[in-house]
């Protein structure tokens, strides 16, 4: 018996370190703000400015979509650009990120987004 009161004490951490969580839109505009990412379909590379622009660029084309992007309380961010608006609910844990849009999510380490516009350097290595 005690081995496997041991064995459940011991997955604790692993547990707490799946936890997601509901993201406050102040938690969006900080991971966003300033930051570079790959869509989910690496297709593109999407930058975020720090004042609300937004710019998606394909790295096949170099084709630009560009538009802007905000925190909706209580847990999204929203994308609004020529092609419409899209808001995306968010969570977290203390390595992820996960977006939910009409039951379909989709994560991504939140090492993965990069500081500054990273969009020159991900042209050049899709090449």
């Amino acid at each position: 018996m005690k081995m496997k009161y041991l064995i459940a004490v011991l997955a604790l951490p692993f547990v707490s370190a799946c936890t997601m969580e509901t993201m406050t839109t102040n938690q969006i505009t900080e991971l966003y703000s300033d930051t570079t990412s790959l869509s989910g379909n690496k297709a593109n590379a999407n930058y975020y400015y720090a004042d609300g622009r937004y710019k998606s660029t394909n790295l096949e084309t170099g084709d630009v979509t560009r538009g802007t992007w905000y925190a909706k309380d209580p847990d999204e961010i929203c994308i609004s650009s020529n092609k419409g608006e899209s808001c995306f609910g968010m969570t977290k844990s203390d390595t992820m990120v996960t977006f939910e849009r009409n039951g379909n999510k989709s994560s991504r380490k939140i090492s993965e987004f990069l500081d500054g516009d990273q969009t020159a350097e991900l042209l050049k290595a899709a090449k």
